[in-house]
């Protein structure tokens, strides 16, 4: 792509995981095209040594500073001290290929209608890579979730047709491509349209290994009152970025996530909690009306009527809950919200 004379700050927040900090460091040192800042925002229970970190990394322009638990306030303050066009925002358990840095600057430069750029984030389990791809679902399943309007990952083209049906799925098909990559109804992610010419363009991705303008990240900041783990977090950034599809994901530069468990709660609880944040977003942003709302607690009430095995019943009680609370207007984020708090909110399974 060429020499790309642009500025970027790493953004990094961490809490208690000093191994997985260190080798995410260990790859920014090694990038083809270094960063102009790299800002690392700590909320340990035991403080890094801001001497002994630089005086490891003595290459690196690093910035330290330490702050209370809450990625989303983590995030932030960073992104204010920030100088730099960019922002590459890095979760530590997070490590980049030797050109991530360079690669990405290159599209930012030839897309401006870019605003945020990523590579396919690989998931390491033991000695395996998982990779994100569209999966291949039936039609039933196609059918079930436009109906309660829950998440769609779909490989249309690959669906499994039932020949009798086949005029419905058709109109299906026809209508999840004209809606794109984006969200459905309930708020859910929406991502049917294939990747074209090597990039995914999408409304909603993980952002945790995304160079992204600076001014958007600035207009649409990491929303404070979350939990201190941040669920919902990158959600409610991406929703608010100012154009359709704003999020490329590049294929072919992985970024590796090694999902550190250090910090990391059940999945129920995060599920639980990712149900009442969007749900708090639909009731702050203008973009989202009563008709999401409403389809939002209609999708949960598909979750509960949908099969599923006997090892889900504590996802099934944190769908109750949380519909329980949606219906009964006493969501901890709405109500922390409306009576003035800043956070950060843990709501409890």
């Amino acid at each position: 792509m060429g020499s790309v004379k642009q500025t970027v700050t790493v953004v990094i927040p961490t809490r208690n995981r000093p191994a997985s900090l260190h080798r995410l460091l260990k790859a920014l040192h090694k990038q083809t095209m270094p960063a102009n800042e790299i800002i690392v925002a700590d909320a340990s229970d035991d403080p890094l040594n801001k001497s002994d970190l630089k005086a490891a990394f003595p290459q690196l322009p690093l910035q330290v500073f330490h702050t209370e638990p809450s990625v989303c306030r983590q995030r932030n303050l960073a992104i204010r001290e920030a100088t730099s066009k960019f922002i590459f925002l890095c979760d530590d358990d997070i490590e980049p290929p030797v050109h991530y840095i360079e690669t990405l600057l290159g599209y930012l430069a030839e897309h401006p209608e870019a605003g945020a750029v990523t590579g396919e984030v690989v998931e390491v389990t033991g000695e395996e890579l998982k990779r994100f791809h569209l999966p291949v679902v039936s039609s039933g399943r196609l059918l079930y979730g436009f109906i309660f309007q829950q998440t769609q990952w779909v490989d249309l083209p690959g669906i499994k047709r039932k020949t009798s049906l086949g005029w419905l799925f058709s109109m299906l098909e026809r209508f999840y491509r004209r809606r794109g990559n984006t969200i459905t109804l309930a708020g859910w992610p929406l991502i049917s349209k294939p990747a074209v010419d090597g990039v995914l363009r999408t409304t909603i991705y993980g952002i945790g290994a995304s160079i992204i303008r600076r001014d958007w990240l600035l207009a649409a900041p990491y929303d404070e009152l979350l939990d201190p783990h941040g669920i919902g977090d990158n959600y409610g950034v991406a929703i608010n970025f100012p154009q359709k599809e704003a999020i490329h994901v590049l294929e072919g530069i992985d970024a590796l996530h090694y999902k550190e468990q250090i910090n990391r709660r059940p999945y129920p609880t995060i599920y639980f909690r990712r149900v009442l944040a969007l749900h708090y977003f639909m009731h702050r942003y203008p973009r989202f009306s009563w008709v999401n709302r409403l389809s939002l607690a209609w999708s949960l009430i598909g979750n509960l009527l949908g099969k599923q095995p006997d090892s889900a019943s504590s996802l099934r009680r944190a769908t109750l809950k949380a519909l329980g609370l949606i219906i009964t207007g006493k969501n901890p984020y709405l109500l922390a919200h409306r009576s003035g708090m800043t956070g950060p909110i843990s709501p409890e399974l």
